[in-house]
Formats: structure tokens, C-alpha cells, sequence
């Protein structure tokens, strides 16, 4: 269970962030790849809009960004990735996405 990291009154957006990474999460790890991307999609959407977490959907749009990858839909891989490099780049697993996205 991890802790409440939001402020009283959010709507619950974080509860359903955590909830749909986790959920994609699962997902990936049965390959379900659509599934888990569906999941990350929601995650996404779920963010708080402005968002102050671009470390949280930089690691959303990575994790998208394998799905793709693994459903061979590289050119969307490659959006995610770079997306994920921009907002965080410190973040090395979405340049590892990104020259994955590339190779193919």
C-alpha cells in the first residue's frame, strides 16, 4: 500500500493512477502488451492536469512505450519514449526505450 502522496481533496486522481500502473504492470509481465497499454493509456489520462509529476509520466509513457515496442507498433514506441526523455532526463530506461524503438 503506498502512501497518500497527494493533497486532501484530489478526487482520487493518484488512487487511480497507482491503481492502473499497477494493473499495467500485470499485465506486461503475462504479455498482454494492448492490455497493459490500454492500462498505462489510463494511468495517463488520470494524471493531475496541470501535472507536477513529470517523473511519475515520464515512467507511464516508458512502460507504454515497451508495450509497443513488443507489439512491434514502433513509431508510437518511439513518441512515448522520446515523450518520456523530454519530461525526465535523468530517467535512463527511456533512452533505453527510445534506441529500442529505433533498432527495429
Amino acid at each position: 500500500a503506498a502512501s497518500s502522496g497527494g493533497e486532501a481533496g484530489d478526487g482520487g486522481a493518484p488512487d487511480v493512477v497507482a491503481s492502473a500502473k499497477a494493473h499495467g504492470n500485470e499485465l506486461f509481465v503475462q504479455k498482454q502488451y494492448k492490455l497493459a497499454a490500454v492500462a498505462y493509456t489510463r494511468a495517463l489520462k488520470a494524471l493531475p492536469k496541470p501535472n507536477d509529476d513529470a517523473a511519475l509520466e515520464a515512467v507511464l509513457l516508458t512502460n507504454r512505450s515497451a508495450c509497443f515496442t513488443e507489439m512491434k507498433r514502433y513509431k508510437r514506441a518511439h513518441d512515448d519514449a522520446r515523450k518520456a526523455v523530454q519530461l525526465n532526463g535523468a530517467y535512463l530506461k527511456a533512452y533505453y526505450r527510445l534506441a529500442r524503438a529505433h533498432e527495429a
